[in-house]
């Protein structure tokens, strides 16, 4: 069965590795690289975090979806 949740901080390395699986290396690095600013420091934030959602299957990351900051 799917589990449909809030992402989680700890979710953050899976997320990264199915963002390299899906769009590879270039877009991990590019996304690792920008995460802190996009999701914790940018002053226009309203809060903090990865504001998104994860789709897991037995465990296992298998979908995220974001909104941009």
């Amino acid at each position: 069965m799917f589990e449909v949740r809030r992402a989680r901080p700890s979710d953050r390395g899976e997320i990264l590795s199915l963002i390299q699986d899906v769009f590879g290396s270039e877009a991990a690095v590019r996304a690792e690289t920008l995460w802190s600013w996009q999701w914790e420091e940018d002053p226009r934030l309203v809060e903090r975090g990865y504001q998104g959602v994860v789709v897991a299957w037995r465990g296992k990351i298998v979908a995220t979806m974001a909104t941009p900051p």
